[in-house]
């Protein structure tokens, strides 16, 4: 199975997050699982499936919400 057919739920996409961030913005970047929970909640983040609360997400999906979320993040950890 392709790795971008696959679902992931939401301590692999925060850590996928991460390593994502800190290449970009330097080693104090973050992604909580917390964090991947506000962008469902502000809709930043399409959810592929609900199982009552766990969450299973698209890797596309993820991959969109950090970039829409990176500019902020960025102002976050310059200050």
């Amino acid at each position: 199975m392709d790795d971008l057919d696959d679902l992931w739920d939401v301590r692999v996409a925060a850590d996928w997050a991460t390593d994502v961030r800190r290449r970009i913005l330097g080693p104090k970047a973050h992604v909580s699982p917390e964090t991947i929970w506000k962008w469902v909640e502000r809709g930043h983040l399409e959810v592929a499936e609900r199982f009552g609360r766990q969450l299973r997400l698209t890797p596309l999906a993820v991959a969109r919400a950090e970039r829409r979320t990176r500019e902020r993040a960025r102002r976050t950890i310059a200050a």
